[in-house]
């Protein structure tokens, strides 16, 4: 350990539900974190003061893990609190880390405070909207605003890149969870790319087992499943689509479990709605049992940072279809089925070649531990440069 005992400011709202959704990837990323800090370091080398919103929800077992290592406290109603509190020295501390996209001034924060931040991803300077993205959502309102910002979609990449800069510019370390995560940061943010420390994987996300059945889900073994389907971002309507017409030709016949919803919209516009089991929410024990009985898991998503959810599912050696763009090649080539999320077409017929021909076994298990691998020796080496370990 380089010098004193540090004390750690560590910014846990971002674990808190965001954007309606009571769990999230990034939320995952910073509980996971949290908890390699403060099993490895609390009391032995580091003080951590958790951040969070006492409204809102918080794992169980993260506040039995902060009162069992008697990790102090500071209550917040926002992130953007998180800076002001450091300012006034209200909290006192060496470091400060988040893991969220925390717009503040640095230059308002004490100079010798390390101030240390994870960048997931550039979502909002790549893939700011969908021509679809308007279908996804309930009230006349909300739809508007979406059609609106892809009529405006080369004025939100520009101003959300200057946003991008503005949150870089207040660490004075940044790491990057993907190779694809740091070279669009290198390329597109170059103002900041002096700052980048390298790339360290999203650690794996705090086990939990599944049920032992399917509690109130009516499901059978062997389905298609999607996730998070509710969010544009994840391209659930191009995958009905597809599966849709696979159905029509009497193709398959395997039906499809859809988690997180659909808006009216999409399901005045499937065909076949028979074929369809949508379930707005699942607790994370029944999504794992979801993943663990599922014959097929499609993925076809617009953008990712680093896409933790084929992983979920490998872990139980399913087949996945998941998008050929961003992290996901880096992570999972190979191992998995790769598509174009943006051909309908495309994503059909990878479909039918998947449940024909489900990838071996063997070799989804070697990707799947070489990535785990890399994500628990990332993971402490993460928390050892937030400690300001040598």
């Amino acid at each position: 350990m380089a010098g004193e005992s540090k004390i750690i400011a560590y910014d846990l709202i971002t674990a808190q539900p965001s954007y309606g959704s009571k769990f999230h990837g990034g939320g995952e990323y910073v509980k996971a974190v949290f908890e390699e800090l403060v099993n490895s370091y609390q009391g032995n080398g580091a003080e951590i003061i958790a951040l969070y919103s006492k409204d809102r929800f918080l794992d169980e077992w993260i506040k039995e893990l902060i009162e069992e290592k008697k990790v102090r406290t500071v209550y917040i109603d926002k992130d953007t609190d998180i800076p002001a509190k450091i300012a006034s020295g209200e909290v006192k501390c060496d470091v400060f880390y988040s893991a969220g996209t925390i717009v503040f001034d640095r230059n308002k924060l004490p100079s010798d405070i390390v101030k240390i931040g994870t960048f997931h991803d550039l979502r909002d300077f790549e893939e700011p909207v969908d021509i679809y993205s308007h279908l996804y959502s309930e009230k006349l309102i909300e739809k508007v605003k979406q059609i609106g910002k892809y009529i405006r979609r080369n004025y939100l990449k520009k101003r959300n890149r200057e946003r991008y800069v503005k949150c870089a510019n207040g660490y004075d370390k940044i790491v990057c969870i993907s190779e694809h995560t740091k070279c669009m940061m290198e390329t597109y943010l170059p103002e900041v790319k002096d700052k980048i420390e390298g790339v360290l994987y999203t650690p794996s996300k705090h086990y939990i087992a599944p049920v032992g059945d399917s509690g109130n889900l009516d499901v059978r073994a062997g389905y298609i499943l999607m996730i998070s389907t509710n969010r544009w971002i994840k391209n659930s309507y191009r995958a009905i689509q597809a599966l849709d017409q696979l159905y029509s030709n009497n193709s398959i016949n395997t039906k499809t479990i859809l988690v997180g919803g659909i808006s009216g919209d999409i399901k005045s516009k499937i065909k076949h709605l028979e074929m369809f089991e949508i379930i707005p929410y699942v607790d994370p024990e029944q999504l794992e049992y979801l993943y663990s009985n599922c014959g097929l898991f499609v993925y076809p998503t617009l953008n990712e940072g680093f896409g933790m959810p084929p992983l979920e599912a490998m872990k139980y050696g399913k087949t996945c279809i998941i998008a050929a763009l961003c992290s996901l090649p880096e992570l999972y080539a190979g191992a998995t089925y790769l598509v174009n999320p943006y051909s309908v077409e495309e994503i059909a017929s990878h479909i039918y070649m998947a449940l024909n021909a489900p990838i071996d076994k063997r070799i989804i298990e070697d990707r799947y531990n070489a990535i785990v691998r890399r994500q628990n020796e990332d993971l402490k080496k993460l928390a050892g440069l937030i400690v300001g370990e040598e």
